[in-house]
């Protein structure tokens, strides 16, 4: 949880941990943590303009890679996250999914660029990311734009997804079988060497799978970027993409555009940063991708 200034400062900053994520951890989390973050931020609860949320869409898919009950995830099937946080939250509050967010995050707070057209990668729990058109992020119309864990990767022992080679959920199961610590998965800006050989293989078979899921984006979309983040050390982020910028060189790029490939700038809490640009980019921002809105009894807005 951050409390965000209009161009990305971040004030304040409250985290934990858990296995898998519940509605019941979710209410807790914030009820605990809300007043606490507003006292570190010398901020009121009035001060505050919007809230936004940034998670995985349908939870309730993903108890097998979570290695969760099921029972437990299948409560998110029915919760309504919007209606259950209003009393809780101030301001009005915003969902996307948190791919899309960081997403959203990138291009509200990052540095500015001359790349209309981008791809955006999140290396996270699961791969994830999200799509900017336009100089404007594309959600799609289920939100779930840029959602590339399920692109097919050829040849790659251990999955046919990107999702099954590219995740940290994938290094931490590798790390685990080599009897390795996994407690510096979370912490980004802890020093990773304890993790070698393992890591490095990761590394490889992930950049290997990405470079293919590139190939397969640009033939949709001729993208003139790629941008990789995740919840990683800047310096294994940047030898990952040094590594998918290697492996697409040997790629058979016939009929495909060669785009730049990029680090993100801001690591883990992009997620949340990117839930926080959601209403500055709703009100403040020119979205170039919708000319006209539907709007309610039938009205249309230009």
């Amino acid at each position: 949880m951050v409390a965000v200034d209009f161009v990305g400062g971040v004030a304040a900053r409250r985290s934990t941990s858990h296995d898998y994520p519940t509605p019941k951890g979710l209410i807790s989390f914030i009820k605990e943590n809300l007043r606490p973050l507003l006292r570190s931020a010398k901020l009121k609860r009035e001060d505050l303009a919007a809230s936004g949320i940034a998670m995985p869409s349908e939870l309730w898919h993903w108890a097998e890679e979570f290695v969760a009950p099921r029972a437990e995830l299948e409560k998110w099937r029915n919760f309504d996250v919007k209606a259950e946080l209003d009393s809780l939250l101030p301001g009005p509050i915003s969902i996307e999914n948190d791919g899309t967010a960081a997403c959203r995050g990138e291009l509200v707070f990052g540095p500015p660029t001359d790349k209309q057209d981008y791809i955006y990668f999140f290396v996270g729990t699961f791969i994830g990311g999200g799509v900017v058109l336009n100089g404007s992020v594309f959600p799609g119309r289920w939100g779930n734009s840029g959602g590339f864990g399920p692109l097919r990767i050829p040849d790659e022992p251990g999955g046919h997804r990107l999702i099954d080679h590219a995740s940290l959920a994938v290094l931490e199961r590798l790390l685990g079988e080599h009897n390795c610590d996994t407690k510096l998965l979370y912490d980004d800006s802890a020093d990773w060497s304890a993790l070698e050989p393992v890591l490095s293989r990761w590394i490889t078979r992930a950049s290997r799978s990405l470079a293919h899921a590139i190939v397969s984006a640009q033939a949709v979309i001729d993208f003139e970027a790629v941008i990789i983040d995740g919840a990683l050390p800047h310096t294994i982020r940047d030898r990952l993409v040094a590594e998918v910028d290697r492996h697409f060189s040997h790629l058979d790029l016939q009929g495909v555009y060669r785009p730049e490939i990029c680090a993100g700038h801001f690591g883990s809490i992009i997620r949340a940063l990117g839930a926080a640009a959601y209403p500055i980019s709703n009100d403040f921002m020119i979205d170039q991708n919708t000319l006209l809105r539907k709007e309610p009894a039938g009205q249309l807005s230009r």
